[in-house]
């Protein structure tokens, strides 16, 4: 069974507040909502210092050929049919 995803409304505004484009703004909500659940299993390792968390990274280049990297740290401890995004970092690169 997959795990569903949960982002909470503090992490939602984050991810609008990035100003990113169409395109890479869909590519980073289909990881989240399908890529990272469907992949659970091969991606829940490393953990963090935090070891409730797995650390997953995640780069989008959009179409002016800029990177876009995400860094997340899910919550695969507190339940166990969800993954809880409890830190989320995003940087040009």
């Amino acid at each position: 069974m997959l795990r569903k995803m949960v982002v909470s409304p503090e992490n939602s505004l984050a991810i609008g507040s990035f100003g990113l484009p169409r395109e890479t703004l869909l590519d980073l909500l289909a990881h989240v909502y399908h890529s990272i659940p469907g992949a659970y299993a091969s991606i829940h390792t490393p953990r963090m210092a935090d070891t409730r968390l797995f650390r997953y990274r995640f780069v989008s280049t959009d179409h002016n050929g800029v990177g876009h990297l995400f860094l997340f740290g899910i919550d695969d401890t507190t339940s166990p049919e969800h993954l809880i995004i409890a830190q989320l970092q995003h940087r040009i690169v």
